[in-house]
């Protein structure tokens, strides 16, 4: 893209103010970000160690801890996990505009063959997986449940077809 007459393309040197002011924004990102990292750590790490390191390793080994430890990393897989799956979506999106749409077939069948293949195998994955949370264990000598039937709106007597409301209610009354 070229620009038109009269437009500056070169970018000009910065003056001494903008410094200034460029540097002093930078100071205060850097001061702020780091009173909001370092001294909540501080504060952790004081109130961690008051009563020494053997208390700190007793309140480690804490069944709760452990179990608060591990869904921190498990969580934080899963938010690496997402960021991976993020970064194939935008690598697949910038593949499928670099082709043009007409060639994009003759082109890349066997990568398109493969995704839409990738796609139905994890698409069957969850149908199975839906599939077995719907199945309830009865146990033996159980009564069978009883099925309940559904009335269709309008079939009920006293409904109103067209809005399965009782007859005696019109819409202006709610």
């Amino acid at each position: 893209m070229t620009a038109g007459p009269g437009v500056r393309t070169g970018s000009r040197p910065m003056t001494r103010g903008a410094r200034v002011t460029r540097v002093a924004l930078l100071a205060v990102s850097i001061a702020f970000l780091g009173l909001l990292l370092l001294a909540p750590l501080g504060a952790v790490l004081i109130q961690a160690l008051a009563k020494g390191v053997g208390g700190w390793f007793a309140g480690v080994t804490e069944p709760d801890t452990v179990a608060a430890i591990k869904l921190t990393l498990l969580t934080a897989a899963i938010g690496a996990f997402e960021a991976l799956l993020f970064s194939m979506m935008g690598r697949i999106v910038d593949w499928l505009a670099a082709v043009a749409p007409a060639r994009l077939w003759t082109e890349q069948r066997t990568t398109l063959l493969a995704l839409a293949g990738v796609y139905a195998r994890m698409w069957q994955l969850q149908q199975t997986e839906a599939a077995d949370e719907t199945e309830v264990d009865v146990p033996a000598g159980a009564p069978a449940a009883r099925a309940v039937p559904v009335l269709d709106s309008g079939a009920a007597e006293g409904l109103a077809p067209e809005t399965g409301l009782p007859a005696a209610l019109s819409p202006g009354e709610f």
